[in-house]
């Protein structure tokens, strides 16, 4: 039961809980209810031993649940209630007997702490102070405790003491809470109880975890107006508060971390001494006064601070903690944090302050690529408008450390080594930016890929279907300006560079020819872009939107080898929506959007863009039968059940009384009420770049033509699709 818990979900891990519970229960059920009896054939009867008590309240922790918790605690009285029945009957004995029923240890009541102290709330972190009060008790350090039989445990261990420190750590941070806390560790120092040595690392690093969650709560100030409320953007409590900090981070240099522990999580930072300095200088950061501006001092500090942990000589106050640059080192988010506060601050030096911290990033060395990507993306998260001209340098920083080609060691020790998704980070972040150079920065990163790739021939650098879809995303927003751009190509409309980049599109790529999302949606992209694209009125002859449209649709059915995709053929039916003009140009997009229509797999999308299409390229010579027409696409999206209120607003605009009388069921008094204040009542409103019918008039007219009152089986895909949206 106990390898099943552990190597299962957490309906297991109940039910593991439960069925060791119903063993426990079913073994004393068959003891006779004679004490006498099962002394006098304890050979012969199953009598639960001490072990497999615990085992089970070990399965009711893993639950990490208030239900578990309690059942660890029923069974720990069920254990207390037999073994005194037993000392009762014992104790009529002459001679002096040792009971067969087994009494609560220290590991019992360990397993019971860890069980209250995992369930995640402060009343049952109240419920394991109640447990380690009486283990103390228990153990003699105590003079008294509650429970009313007299027994003696071993002394709580360490372990005992940090696991209720650590679900302090875990709980939404407070003011109680972090007191707790350091009650709790002050309680630790002064018992030293066993393996104290030891475990006294992990208990800081619990403490620390307190502070660091309690100081990101406080980022922003409060904004209660109680004179009487102490604030933590008060001054004097932040320095209290960065003082108890400086102390503690003095102790907790000079316990060593356990040899095992530090050999399991030695990539993981957190638990390093750049995490727990780190806190320091958020703590310094935090703003102190009722402007929400930064205090001058503190934010001198804190930069001090984050230059001493770098080993620069520029530090202009001395660390109030000692740091070494090969333990210190400033992590990233505590650099981004003082980036963003010399940002807002409006101090003449900012400048040459953000200047130091940029060479600090630049100069930070990871070990492992895995490390590297993760640094990145706390940069693409951190909205500093520097981001990605940052996120570029540190790439060609560690570019710049690998040795010459022949080689693919890097001419460090580390194995932080870029790799596809540090390439991918670096578009991302010049794609997430509004720069009007990004699609340039993009592309300039996919030619270094290609570069290294062809002078190395290592897989690391080999451009994947990814990168290609980055650089056809950084384009696609310059679609409708109409102005022609300089990138890679030369100097082109937006379409055209993405069409000339996917025409190189590397296809071989393609694990068993299988068209992958990615190439899908590159595909989607180029689709999109024609569709969107703004074209100058003296080059309406040479560009042509819909042909292009077109060919790439083919290009994709090609590949795909199956009816193409909604989006891919909703983009081409966007094109024909705008396609507009003259007489000849609308004939072509709706002869156009009839052949994608009916060659391709529809969506609620699809049979909106269809109708607009019908209707712009008739104009004002709409007659019944073109609404006949329109009633015939809608009684499709009815039978597929993609019947969306777009759509329904859409053919409502122009059918008669009749014609909704037929479509939607609705009366004929209903129909008619509809038609005469629809004029009125149905208008247009921009969403994005795209044009919807609203119904603004009265609602009692609207609510038979609401898909939501209509049946389910016209319109369940549609509102599917809508939630997904």
């Amino acid at each position: 039961l106990l390898r099943l818990c552990k190597e299962t979900f957490k309906r297991e891990k109940i039910a593991s809980a439960i069925l060791g519970e119903r063993i426990i229960l079913h073994c004393l059920s068959r003891l006779p209810e004679d004490h006498q009896d099962r002394l006098d054939n304890i050979s012969e009867l199953l009598q639960p031993d001490i072990d497999d008590f615990n085992v089970v309240i070990l399965l009711c922790g893993t639950q990490r649940s208030e239900e578990g918790a309690e059942q660890a605690e029923r069974l720990v009285r069920l254990m207390l209630a037999e073994h005194r029945n037993e000392l009762s009957f014992l104790g009529t004995k002459k001679e002096p007997m040792t009971p067969n029923a087994p009494a609560p240890t220290m590991l019992t009541f360990k397993f019971l702490l860890r069980a209250w102290a995992l369930a995640g709330t402060f009343e049952c972190a109240v419920e394991a102070g109640r447990i380690l009060d009486s283990m103390e008790a228990m153990s003699g350090m105590k003079d008294k405790y509650s429970d009313d039989i007299a027994i003696s445990i071993a002394r709580p261990d360490t372990q005992c003491y940090n696991t209720l420190l650590n679900s302090y750590a875990k709980l939404s941070p407070t003011e109680d809470i972090l007191g707790h806390a350091k009650a709790l560790l002050e309680r630790i120092k002064s018992t030293k109880p066993p393996d104290f040595e030891s475990q006294l690392w992990f208990a800081y690093h619990s403490i620390l975890k307190c502070y660091y969650k309690y100081i990101r709560t406080q980022q922003k100030p409060s904004t209660s107006e109680d004179e009487g409320d102490v604030h933590i953007n008060d001054a004097i409590v932040v320095n209290a508060l960065a003082s108890d900090l400086e102390a503690l981070l003095k102790e907790f240099e000079n316990i060593p971390v356990p040899e095992s522990f530090e050999t399991k999580f030695t990539r993981e930072s957190r638990f390093g001494q750049s995490w727990a300095s780190g806190i320091l200088v958020q703590c310094y950061l935090l703003p102190v006064d009722c402007g929400h501006k930064q205090h001058p001092l503190n934010l001198e500090k804190a930069h001090s601070l984050v230059l001493s942990m770098a080993g620069r000589e520029s530090a202009t106050l001395d660390s109030p903690i000692s740091v070494d640059p090969f333990q210190n080192w400033p992590e990233q988010n505590t650099l981004i944090a003082l980036w963003n506060k010399w940002s807002e601050s409006k101090e003449t030096d900012k400048l040459e302050r953000i200047e130091e911290l940029r060479s600090i990033v630049l100069d930070t060395r990871v070990s492992h690529t895995q490390t590297l990507n993760v640094h990145l993306q706390r940069w693409l998260t951190s909205q500093i408008d520097e981001t990605p001209e940052i996120v570029e340098a540190i790439l060609m920083k560690h570019l710049s450390d690998l040795v010459p080609q022949e080689s693919p060691t890097p001419s460090h020790p580390d194995d932080a080594r870029p790799n596809p998704k540090t390439f991918l980070l670096a578009m991302r972040a010049w794609l997430w930016s509004s720069r009007p150079e990004a699609p340039q920065r993009v592309e300039k990163i996919l030619d270094l890929m290609d570069d290294l790739h062809e002078s190395t021939k290592y897989q690391r650098f080999k451009p994947i279907d990814r990168h290609y879809k980055y650089v056809l995303r950084s384009w696609l927003r310059h679609c409708e300006s109409g102005e022609r751009h300089v990138g890679t190509h030369g100097k082109l409309l937006a379409a055209e560079h993405i069409s000339l980049h996917l025409r190189q599109f590397p296809m071989k790529y393609r694990p068993d020819n299988v068209v992958s999302t990615n190439i899908a949606e590159c595909y989607e992209t180029v689709l999109d872009a024609w569709a969107r694209q703004e074209i100058p009125q003296e080059e309406h002859v040479m560009v042509d939107q819909l042909q292009n449209c077109l060919a790439w649709l083919d290009k994709f059915q090609e590949i795909l080898s199956a009816k193409p995709t909604p989006p891919h053929c909703n983009a081409v039916l966007r094109c024909c929506v705008r396609w507009d003009g003259t007489k000849e140009r609308r004939k072509r997009a709706y002869e156009v959007a009839s052949g994608v229509y009916r060659r391709g797999r529809p969506d609620a999308t699809t049979f909106v863009l269809v109708v607009r299409i019908v209707k712009s390229s008739l104009g004002e010579a709409i007659g019944e039968v073109h609404v006949a027409q329109m009633c015939d696409i809608v009684r499709d999206a009815k039978r597929e059940g993609l019947l969306s209120q777009q759509l329904v607003w859409e053919i409502a605009e122009v059918a008669g009384p009749q014609e909704l009388q037929n479509l939607f069921d609705v009366s004929k008094r209903a129909a008619e009420r509809f038609v005469a204040l629809r004029s009125m009542s149905l208008s247009k409103e921009k969403d994005g770049g795209e044009e919807l019918l609203v119904w603004s008039g009265e609602k009692e007219a609207a609510k038979h033509f609401s898909v939501e009152n209509m049946p389910r089986s016209w319109c369940h895909l549609a509102l599917q699709h809508q939630q997904k949206d």
